[in-house]
């Protein structure tokens, strides 16, 4: 059971939510309704002896005096820096913040570690004991990304503390679509009350896309010899030229929602606004539901790949085996692609998206 604070007039001095309990002086906090767990300040025998200390770790939780986590990581979030990066990545950091200075860390949180005490075995510590692998080399990501600009704007932040610290392993995700797999969704995706997945997963996969920047285009992006991408992530921006599906595709985009008011982008919804994540979310997976449920016909050559792949077949129809993101077909269109070109700057990136083995010649 909680402590109370104390009714001595000893303790009258202490800010507001800060209780003397069980040899400690700790802060309460309120917020959203409820208390947040106590964090320790010091021990009463140190306030006793001298208050200017305790009012140092004091401001050292506040943010204040000597700077912590939270200020340098905020200080990121209002630069100018950050106004530059794509909204959904904006909205990705945001979240990391509020994972990263959460994260509780000796009776206290994360965010409000003192930067002066932050070094490489702290940011170690956090990766081996955060709960989720993958979720937590995002966020010393993250971290490196925030120390390399404030080394260059704050002496509070000699170095970097996330350089050279080895991330967790992750496991490359290697899931290649087979053609009649495609086939299958995509005549899903064709068959939709608002058939928008149809269209985007033609996109994705001739342009070798992100979804974000499928439904990104816009009419502009057209260009005389072909469309334009504009890739996130550092990608080089390109040209893809013309061919007659990229055109079909291009077709069915302006087939949905015709009447709707003219506000630019390709792919719309009804009032002619981009798609919001949630809402493609959903659609994507109303797509695979009915491809792993319901299948679809197949011509004979792609019927042929679904039956030696072991596809279960019912009512003329094939239906997907396993599942795929939609993030899987722009690496389908690279390793697809002649040139296996998904504009990537690095040999590393490149390797990621070819999802097929490499052949060689045999020894002799």
């Amino acid at each position: 059971m909680r402590g109370r604070k104390r009714k001595s007039s000893e303790w009258d001095w202490l800010p507001k939510g800060v209780y003397a309990i069980r040899g400690w002086l700790v802060h309460r906090a309120y917020q959203n309704g409820k208390f947040q767990p106590d964090v320790k300040i010091c021990r009463l025998e140190v306030a006793r002896k001298s208050r200017a200390s305790f009012y140092r770790r004091w401001e050292e939780l506040q943010g204040e005096g000597a700077h912590n986590l939270r200020w340098v990581i905020d200080k990121y979030l209002n630069s100018r820096q950050f106004t530059k990066l794509a909204p959904r990545t904006q909205k990705d950091y945001v979240r990391y913040r509020d994972r990263i200075c959460g994260y509780p860390v000796n009776g206290t949180t994360f965010g409000n570690f003192p930067l002066s005490r932050l070094n490489k075995r702290v940011i170690r510590a956090y990766l081996d004991s955060y709960p989720a692998p993958v979720a937590g080399n995002r966020h010393v990501q993250f971290l490196g990304s925030v120390f390399s600009w404030a080394t260059q704007r704050y002496e509070d932040v000699p170095v970097n503390h996330c350089d050279g610290v080895k991330l967790n392993q992750e496991e490359a995700r290697d899931r290649y679509i087979e053609d009649w797999e495609y086939a299958i969704v995509f005549i899903c995706a064709q068959n939709m009350r608002v058939p928008l997945i149809a269209p985007a997963m033609e996109l994705s996969y001739i342009c070798r896309a992100r979804r974000g920047e499928v439904f990104a285009y816009t009419e502009l992006s057209i260009r005389r010899e072909g469309l334009y991408l504009k890739r996130g992530k550092g990608s080089k921006n390109e040209v893809t030229l013309f061919s007659d599906r990229l055109r079909l595709a291009l077709d069915a985009c302006r087939c949905i929602y015709p009447s709707a008011p003219p506000k630019g982008h390709l792919l719309h919804d009804k009032n002619g606004n981009p798609y919001k994540k949630n809402a493609l979310d959903s659609a994507w997976e109303r797509v695979i539901t009915k491809a792993l449920t319901t299948g679809a016909a197949l011509p004979p050559e792609l019927a042929k790949e679904a039956v030696a792949a072991g596809a279960e077949f019912i009512g003329g129809r094939y239906l997907l085996t396993q599942k795929f993101t939609f993030h899987d077909i722009k690496a389908k269109g690279i390793t697809d692609h002649k040139n296996h070109d998904g504009g990537h700057r690095s040999k590393k990136m490149e390797t990621v998206y070819n999802r097929l083995a490499r052949k060689v010649e045999a020894t002799r």
